[in-house]
């Protein structure tokens, strides 16, 4: 798959519009699998080359992908809703360990403890807008809880409960969390919050 998404940076560069270029740098910078690393360089080269392109592909014809990041902002409009998302590269097992010992070794800023399962890389901020699904499967690990104080794990919400979620103050700390996201057919169908200990 990361073959693939090197062959559609170098395809897509010369054909689509300004206008399409934010799915298709969400395509390239999620890894295609949140378990692999992103390439955010081609989501720079995916930009800087579609200023140019004046052809109108269909949204359709995007393929589909998964990518993991952190919810920046929710719009919701009488005819759609999106979603403002800043990928990250999401590492688990032995993958973590390597990218937290890559990260140590050119001195990153604010490097965190040494990653316990997991680790988050996200070098630079940016912002990707993808619409929502009408439908899409939304879970949560941490909105809410069980009758013995402990999290609702895997507790399934609507979008209605989703978009009002992050319109309120006193849910702000959902911005601090990851979110996996799956896309199909250039709309969210599914957005998974990522249980971080």
């Amino acid at each position: 798959m990361k073959i693939f998404c090197r062959s559609l940076n170098k395809n897509l560069a010369s054909i689509l519009p300004a206008a399409a270029i934010l799915t298709a740098a969400l395509i390239c910078c999620c890894g295609c699998s949140e378990n692999k690393q992103s390439d955010k360089k081609q989501t720079d080269s995916l930009h800087s080359s579609a200023q140019n392109s004046s052809a109108q592909p269909s949204v359709n014809s995007l393929p589909d992908f998964n990518c993991t990041g952190y919810i920046i902002a929710v719009s919701s409009g009488m005819s759609a809703n999106y979603v403002l998302i800043d990928t990250v590269e999401w590492f688990s097992g032995d993958d973590a360990l390597r990218a937290y010992s890559e990260d140590k070794k050119v001195k990153v800023k604010n490097l965190p403890d040494p990653p316990q399962g997991f680790y988050i890389r996200n070098p630079e901020k940016d912002s990707l807008k993808v619409k929502i699904s009408a439908n899409p499967v939304i879970i949560m690990q941490t909105l809410s809880y069980d009758n013995s104080g402990n999290f609702k794990f895997n507790e399934a919400i609507s979008l209605q409960k989703f978009l009002s979620i992050f319109s309120r103050k006193d849910y702000a700390q959902f911005r601090q969390k990851p979110f996996s996201f799956e896309i199909k057919n250039g709309e969210i169908i599914s957005i998974k919050e990522k249980y971080i200990p």
